[in-house]
Formats: structure tokens, C-alpha cells, sequence
């Protein structure tokens, strides 16, 4: 009998970027075990194990002692060795992090510092009382919660936890548009399938907004990829149109990626992939929120950094845990080529397919993701999921991608993408 051990990662909530994580760490030579928390997020979890994406899954009981048992049952049928284990997901993370720390005590957060990461509540009040600019926020569950004089408008309101994708965000400009928000929860897409039990209202924050994608280990953070958002509002809601990446050598690059250090420090981030979403004002840098997790759209941003830099999340992470901290850092790369990401959206249009070919007219495509191939109704975008597709053009010629950009925001317009 061949009892040598095989090594592999234990994934819990594989929701972020699943076929994305599955090439990285596949390619790496690692056999992935997954586990989830709740089956009754059938819709994201549906896709990946239709995909069959990795080698062996196992839906949880929440039952701390009956789920270690669960995997390792598996790890001890198959002889696996998990050399690194982390959640793909903000939901439910307190426990994720509970079943990391078991599996890899060495390489992974404290457990009892997880609110810290995913309430972002529990996240600014951290952020405020460490001495680092954080956005002022008020908790609500109800209407009734609310201190109507001492509200200032426009503001945010959000989901305290569990969201993503911009789900359940919006900008309120009177206290008609507040109400309205309350009236139509139960009528929402939530993240997870779960309508939020408490919400923050945040003050509106002015200024250029950032992605940051970063790596960490051992309480050393690297920077991957720094992205700026070009969004317009629709309905009241931000949608994106698309992304530019930040060469690491900007001055603004520079200082997202000291201030965004300070805050993984600050809520006790050692090891992991994370997500970062900051606005730059006038008053500097402020963190909109964290998701300790892999970046999402299908690891789309993290292939965009790949082709731009040569890095990306994944293989950032691989390489760290292989070598045990020692890579160093490579937060001052040399100049990339220029590049964006194009998010096409549906306003309005009837479609059995996206005319996938059309993408590929333009000089400076690179690769392009289709999330949404059919819409038998009209639709309109409401958050990140109602994206159509994401197209990723890179070249040596600003003026040329720039141009690309604005053909295919042209074609869009026109509905040339729909068929």
C-alpha cells in the first residue's frame, strides 16, 4: 500500500474566484480539498462543482467536532498533507478561520480576531481606535434606529456583514430614499442568498476610489495589483464601467499601499489574500471595506495584474508559503504596459448570447470572461453580479487601449455585444 502523503490546500467557502484558485493552485501541483459551511447557497457553490473543479468536497454541519472529523476523514483516506488552508469568502468567517487555524495553525489568522475582518462595524471602530482614519458609521437594524435629525445627506447605507459585490449598497440623498431601502428588502438580491440583520449608515465618502489586491504572510504584505474604479451612477447605485491599473511606482500607489499595510496590521491580517476597496479624499486615504479573501469577478483582476506584471494573488501566496516568508517583496516593479478593464453591462437588452468573437476586433484585447451568456428579459445592472462581462485589454500604447475602451463602450451603447 503507497501511504506517502500528497500535498494539498484546504479551501473553505470556495465562493471568490473558484475556477481562478483551482487553475493557480492545480497548476502549482497541489490537490484542493474544499468544504462548505451551508449548502443553501446553492448558487454560487452549483457552478464550481458542476465544473468539477476540485478533487474533493465536503458540505459542513456547523458542529465544530463533527466537521473536523468530516475532513479529516478524507485527508486520512487519500493521505493528503494540507500545507495551506484559508476561506475564499467573507461569509461565515469566523468559523472559516476557526477550521484554518485547526488545520494550519502556522499559516493562517486568529480565530478571535475574525469580526475584525468581516464586520465592517467591528472593522472601523478597530481602524478608530488604533489611530487610523476610518469612516464614521452608524449601526441600524431598523427604521425605527434611526436619529433623523442627526442625519447629514447624501449618505451610504450597507449590509454591516456578509455583502459583496456591491450588494444591498446605496446612495440615499433624502430620508424618502432611506425608507424606500427598509420597504424593499424582502424584494432584494443578497449576498448569500441571506437578508442582513443589521446595516451601517456611512458618511458619503468624496474622491477617487481603489481596489487593492495584497498578499500576506507573516505579517509582511505585498502588493499585487492597485486598480482605479471609473464608475457612474445608475438607479442610485455605482456601477463600474472599468478598471485601470495603478503602476506601483505612483505616488498614489505608494501611499494606498503604506495606509492599507496599516490597516491589514491593524485587524491582525498575518496570512492570506486580501481585498482591499479604499476612496482617496482630500483627507487621505479611507478604507471603504476588507474582504479577507481572494480578489472576486473570476479572478479576472488578478489575470489582469498577471498579464500587466507578471504577479498575481495566488502564485504570490504559493510561492510565500513555499519558501516561507523568504521571496522578497516586489512592491516597486519596473514600469507595465498599459491597461483597463471593461465591464460590459446590459441596459435594457433582450439576449440568447453575447457575440463573443466582437471582443477580439480590438487591437489590444488580451482576454475576456462572459459571467451572464443569456437574458431573456430585459435587465439593468444593480451590482457587480449583473456585470455581463469583463474584457481585459493591455498594450504598450495608452492611446491606443484608451481607444479600444471607448469602442467598446460604443458597441455596448449600441447593443452590437447581444444577440
Amino acid at each position: 500500500m503507497n501511504n506517502t502523503l500528497v500535498n494539498a490546500v484546504l479551501i473553505i467557502n470556495p465562493l471568490a474566484s473558484p475556477a481562478y484558485l483551482n487553475e493557480k493552485f492545480k497548476n502549482a501541483g497541489y490537490v484542493i480539498l474544499t468544504c462548505f459551511t451551508n449548502a443553501e447557497v446553492d448558487y454560487l457553490i452549483k457552478p464550481s462543482l458542476d465544473a468539477e473543479l476540485y478533487d474533493f468536497t465536503v458540505f459542513l454541519t456547523k458542529d465544530f467536532g463533527e466537521d473536523i472529523k468530516l475532513i479529516n476523514d478524507i485527508i486520512t483516506e487519500h493521505h493528503l498533507n494540507i500545507v495551506l488552508a484559508f476561506s475564499s469568502s467573507e461569509y461565515d468567517l469566523v468559523y472559516s478561520d476557526k477550521l484554518a487555524h485547526h488545520f494550519c495553525p502556522h499559516a493562517t489568522n486568529s480565530p478571535d480576531t475574525a469580526l475584525w475582518r468581516c464586520n465592517k462595524r467591528f472593522m472601523n471602530t478597530r481602524l478608530t481606535d488604533n489611530g487610523t482614519p476610518a469612516t464614521k458609521q452608524t449601526l441600524i437594524s431598523t427604521l425605527d434606529d434611526i436619529h433623523w435629525d442627526e442625519l447629514e445627506f447624501p449618505l451610504v447605507i450597507k449590509p454591516a456583514e456578509g455583502a459583496s459585490g456591491s450588494i444591498g449598497v446605496l446612495m440615499c440623498y433624502t430620508p424618502d430614499d432611506l425608507k424606500a431601502y427598509f420597504n424593499d428588502l424582502d424584494n432584494k438580491k443578497w449576498a448569500h442568498c441571506f437578508l442582513p440583520k443589521v446595516f451601517l449608515l456611512e458618511e458619503l465618502l468624496v474622491g477617487e476610489e481603489y481596489i487593492i489586491d495584497m498578499v500576506a504572510w507573516g505579517s509582511e504584505y505585498h502588493l499585487i495589483g492597485i486598480y482605479y474604479a471609473e464608475k457612474e451612477v445608475y438607479g442610485g447605485i455605482k456601477i463600474c464601467r472599468h478598471r485601470e491599473f495603478l503602476n506601483h511606482n505612483h505616488p498614489i500607489a505608494k501611499q494606498l499601499f503604506e495606509y492599507c499595510s496599516t490597516v491589514l496590521k491593524n485587524l491582525d491580517v498575518n496570512y492570506g489574500m486580501m481585498h482591499l476597496e479604499c476612496m482617496l479624499t482630500q483627507d487621505g486615504p479611507r478604507l471603504i471595506e476588507l474582504n479577507p479573501r481572494v480578489s472576486g469577478v473570476s479572478g479576472m483582476l488578478n489575470y489582469f495584474s498577471e498579464a500587466l506584471t507578471g504577479e498575481d494573488q495566488a502564485s504570490c501566496f504559493i510561492n510565500l508559503m513555499r519558501s516561507q516568508g523568504k521571496i522578497a517583496k516586489n512592491n516597486n516593479p519596473q514600469d507595465p504596459k498599459y491597461g483597463v478593464v471593461f465591464y460590459l453591462q446590459n441596459f435594457g437588452f433582450k439576449y440568447d448570447k453575447i457575440n463573443e468573437p466582437l471582443f477580439r476586433e480590438v487591437p489590444s484585447y488580451q482576454r475576456h470572461l462572459v459571467k451572464i451568456p443569456h437574458q431573456p428579459e430585459k435587465s439593468y445592472p444593480q451590482n457587480l453580479f449583473d456585470t455581463v462581462a469583463f474584457v481585459i485589454l493591455v498594450g504598450d500604447s495608452e492611446a491606443q487601449v484608451n481607444n479600444d475602451l471607448n469602442t467598446l463602450k460604443k458597441w455596448e451603447a449600441a447593443g452590437v455585444f447581444f444577440e
